[in-house]
């Protein structure tokens, strides 16, 4: 029963984590890893660790994979790209303070475009391009939490369906 409600609370964490656009995916990995653990038992087995750990890269892999290609489709620099990265994170822990979940949530993607808004504006002092790169941004950014937030759901389920 502890193992399980590790587990969960774990999953919790990493499903946050996922909206973020962070590594949630990890997170399960090494929830199931701490359930075995726990309950002292390989209820998942090695190989079912390996499916959730090949889950976990593939959701890195594809976000990077829609942050490049997002980015030279848009026309967004690096500098917009980290301005994205860094402003989703900043905006979703600013209002989960204040509205935990809905506030992070839309703090990720007002985060994002403000971030990457900011960036490519310093960068190019040109207003247009910094907004086009802001909508590319957030396109790419709700691709990216949406993407990763579904493996996260994937890993959890198959992971309670071992246990």
């Amino acid at each position: 029963m502890l193992g399980l409600i590790v587990f969960i609370l774990i999953a919790a964490i990493a499903v946050f984590i996922a909206l973020l656009g962070l590594p949630g995916a990890f997170v399960i990995v090494v929830g199931a890893l701490l359930y075995n653990l726990i309950t002292w038992s390989l209820a998942i087995s090695w190989k079912l660790l390996a499916i959730l750990a090949a889950l976990a890269i593939l959701a890195e892999v594809l976000e990077a994979f829609v942050m490049v290609y997002g980015a030279k489709l848009g026309g967004v620099s690096k500098y917009g790209t980290f301005g994205t990265v860094a402003g989703a994170i900043v905006g979703g822990l600013l209002l989960s303070a204040v509205m935990p979940i809905v506030g992070t949530i839309i703090g990720v993607f007002l985060g994002a475009i403000l971030g990457a808004f900011l960036a490519e504006y310093a960068h190019t002092h040109h207003a247009g391009k910094a907004w086009k790169a802001a909508v590319t941004a957030l396109i790419g950014r709700g691709l990216v939490s949406v993407v990763k937030l579904v493996i996260v759901v994937v890993q959890i389920g198959l992971v309670l369906t071992a246990i």
